[in-house]
């Protein structure tokens, strides 16, 4: 019986076939586990408050993101996220009555996750009257834990 044996290589050369197949399965791994790109709901309008205890988002899988702003018109506070399953950016009312309620949002948000956080990107001109309205809806979802962010002063 004949003896199979390793071809001889040609001083010089790799066979690099192997590997260039072992990164491309690492890259379509690393890209389907990641999130690259993903929009977390912030309004990029909104120009936070200076504070030295700024927050930073640690989880953002288990949070949501309530922007409070100023009407252009009125005066008035404004009340935007964006759903969990991604999307635009939603107006919502004030409240915990109604489909389109703070409270009823952040209800469906957290679901039956306890980790469920809320951070609340308020503008640095909202004062705290309109604040209120989202801590309300907080603890009508149950939600422990909820971070205002703030940019840390130079």
């Amino acid at each position: 019986m004949k003896k199979h044996s390793m071809p001889e290589m040609k001083e010089g050369s790799v066979n690099v076939v192997p590997l260039i197949d072992i990164v491309m399965c690492m890259i379509i791994f690393y890209m389907l586990v990641s999130k690259i790109g993903v929009a977390m709901g912030i309004d990029t309008t909104i120009q936070l408050p200076q504070s030295r205890v700024g927050t930073s988002m640690d989880d953002p899988a288990n949070s949501v993101i309530v922007n409070v702003s100023l009407a252009r018109v009125g005066n008035m506070a404004e009340y935007r996220a964006m759903p969990p399953m991604g999307g635009e950016l939603v107006a919502l009312s004030p409240g915990t009555v109604g489909d389109n309620s703070l409270g009823a949002f952040i209800k469906r948000a957290r679901g039956d996750n306890p980790n469920f956080k809320v951070v609340i990107r308020a503008d640095k001109d909202v004062a705290y009257r309109d604040i209120e309205p989202v801590l309300f809806a907080c603890t009508f979802a149950q939600v422990k834990e909820y971070k205002f962010e703030a940019k840390v002063p130079e």
